[in-house]
């Protein structure tokens, strides 16, 4: 199978791996708000190594690639426009490297590393003076 012929069964993976949730994110404006700030960064949390303003940028980048007005328009455009059927063969066969796609991605969504490093030196520091 031509990857071009499986972006429909991609969005369903994305789908099913995601729920509602890219279609329900609050707005970035909600996070902003400091009425409702807290409560976001508080209850967005489900790795305590991400930060929550990561966290919302990749919900955000999911719900731009997957939800948004454009996503339907790229869906039928990769669908279509796949290029040449040999070169797409060899491309995926190729050796893979996910760590790099994995940096591409957090480049793409807007993911700052440095946020859930500065996190995880707080909880050792926060650690440390627990069992001090």
């Amino acid at each position: 199978c031509i990857s071009g012929e499986s972006v429909f069964r991609e969005a369903e993976i994305i789908t099913d791996l995601c729920g509602g949730i890219p279609a329900t994110f609050p707005l970035e404006k909600d996070f902003i708000n400091p009425d409702t700030k807290d409560y976001l960064n508080k209850y967005i949390m489900r790795n305590p190594n991400i930060s929550p303003e990561n966290a919302a940028q990749f919900w955000r980048y999911i719900g731009d690639v997957s939800v948004s007005a454009t996503s339907g328009v790229s869906l039928f455009g990769n669908y279509h426009g796949g290029g040449s059927p040999v070169m797409e063969s060899i491309a995926i066969t190729s050796q893979y490297d996910i760590e790099s796609r994995k940096e591409i991605v957090k480049r793409i969504a807007g993911i700052n590393d440095e946020l859930n490093e500065e996190m995880k030196k707080e909880k050792n520091v926060i650690l440390e003076t627990k069992l001090a």
